[in-house]
């Protein structure tokens, strides 16, 4: 009788299979995020998945980084006098067209 209750008792402190249940403190280190960061880059989510594995984009989330007009700007960035002076041929047709397609500007066309 007192070895079926013992039976019955760890059986309750046991798992499903027969394994112990241990109770496991929450792990902080940087390799498990909690859903705040990608694993891999460590970047922030800009959205949510939806139910049919889409991505919903918040733009509030997404930083907006404005950058200031610096054509007036009294600095310029420094270039030592000893480096090698460097001559860059203008863009062939072929090339200018891959350009343009790629960052989507038409100013980077040069006509030869």
């Amino acid at each position: 009788m007192l070895r079926g209750v013992f039976q019955l008792v760890t059986g309750v402190t046991r798992g499903l299979g027969g394994r112990k249940v241990r109770r496991r403190f929450p792990d902080v280190d940087e390799k498990h995020p909690k859903g705040k960061f990608f694993q891999e880059s460590k970047q922030k989510r800009f959205g949510a998945r939806t139910r049919r594995s889409g991505f919903l984009m918040q733009w509030s989330k997404v930083p907006n980084i404005v950058v200031p007009d610096l054509r007036d700007f009294e600095l310029k960035p420094y270039v030592s006098e000893k480096a090698a002076k460097v001559f860059t041929p203008p863009l062939d047709s072929s090339t200018a067209k891959i350009t343009e397609r790629v960052t989507g500007d038409s100013t980077i066309v040069h006509s030869s």
